[in-house]
């Protein structure tokens, strides 16, 4: 099938945004690892030049404010509602970035499914559902903290690196948020007497769905 020339703009502008969310787990790692060289060899590395700075915390702010105005023209909701909205898209920013780059080099990665932990209290489950992005995000807290400690906030450029390692973030703090509020909003049911608490299987093997549908006397919801 061959493309026309609108089906292959709508074909790149529908990839462009998973590209970036690619390119931005990309350049998380490489900030990292670039804050502690220059800590523990500053005579060999130096900061990042401004211009190379500025683009990153621009897409942050873009994706922010095309958010936050896609759901203006398009979803009749409130301010909190619009808010809450980019803040659950800007979460999803790890877990998109890291299956673009694995779909790029393979094609034999297996669909896991998230964790659910139904038995761990509220808390827990949050962390245990953001651990990557929680990991990620406070690596970039101590590298920020790292950076003034180590250089001042003398230089514009100390103080420039700083917040970009800060605003790179963001995307981290919205999951663990996002993930803490879905575990909390779901806690009360912990409490409840287990024997009220419906049986649940998670599962693609049939044989399993099978045999646990068979120790429900055959009645199950799928």
């Amino acid at each position: 099938i061959k493309l026309d020339g609108a089906q292959r703009y709508h074909f790149v502008m529908g990839w462009l945004p998973w590209v970036a969310e690619g390119l931005y787990f990309v350049f998380t790692g490489v900030a990292l690892a670039w804050t502690a060289a220059m800590l523990f060899w500053p005579q060999h590395f130096d900061f990042p030049p401004v211009g190379v700075l500025l683009p990153v915390l621009g897409v942050l702010v873009f994706k922010l404010v095309h958010s936050l105005s896609l759901y203006s023209a398009r979803v009749p909701c409130g301010w909190g509602q619009r808010i809450g909205a980019a803040i659950a898209g800007m979460s999803l920013t790890h877990v998109i970035g890291r299956a673009m780059l694995q779909g790029m080099v393979t094609n034999k990665v297996p669909f896991l499914r998230t964790p659910k932990a139904e038995e761990k209290p509220g808390l827990a489950l949050g962390l245990s559902m953001a651990r990557e992005e929680s990991l990620a995000m406070a690596a970039l807290w101590l590298a920020s903290a790292g950076t003034v400690l180590r250089f001042g906030t003398q230089g514009a450029e100390v103080t420039l690196w700083a917040v970009v390692l800060l605003a790179q973030s963001l995307p981290y703090a919205a999951a663990l948020v996002t993930s803490l509020a879905n575990a909390l909003s779901k806690a009360y049911f912990q409490h409840f007497p287990e024997i009220v608490r419906p049986r649940t299987l998670i599962s693609r093997d049939e044989a399993q769905i099978e045999e646990f549908v068979k120790k429900l006397g055959g009645k199950a919801e799928l």
